[in-house]
């Protein structure tokens, strides 16, 4: 059995900079060789 199904895990939300988000964003696309789609905003979110 490994650690990660022993115990409880615990998840943090964590708030990021706009600066933050556009850096994982390109890492992201870095890595998969693509471009990502934008991301939704509360305004174009369906209801």
């Amino acid at each position: 059995m490994s650690a990660l199904t022993r115990g409880t895990m615990r998840v943090t939300r964590v708030k990021l900079t706009p600066e933050q988000i556009a850096e994982r964003r390109r890492e992201a696309e870095k890595i998969l060789g693509r471009r990502l789609p934008p991301r939704p905003t509360q305004s174009n979110v369906p209801k």
